[in-house]
């Protein structure tokens, strides 16, 4: 299943794992993290321009909500708040 999102005036198209949705999705410059459905604890990382999987974030436990700011990442998660620094 392709899932199509309008960014600005870019659309995105990415394909998840099939039988996966996903759950939230942050844009930042050229990176794009995306949550899913069969992944609850991970967030995914693709590339803007390619789309194309670059890594993968483990926040421990079930993510309930995302932020990015600048070069950050603040999750809740079921345990309690995770936080990550992307870049330098």
């Amino acid at each position: 299943m392709v899932q199509v999102v309008a960014l600005m005036d870019q659309e995105l198209s990415i394909m998840p794992e099939k039988k996966t949705n996903v759950v939230a999705m942050s844009v930042v410059e050229d990176l794009i993290y995306s949550n899913t459905t069969s992944s609850p604890s991970n967030l995914e990382i693709w590339l803007r321009g390619t789309q194309h999987k670059v890594g993968r974030l483990s926040a421990g436990s079930k993510i309930t909500s995302m932020l990015t700011v600048n070069d950050m990442i603040l999750c809740g998660t079921e345990s309690g708040l995770d936080f990550t620094i992307v870049k330098e």
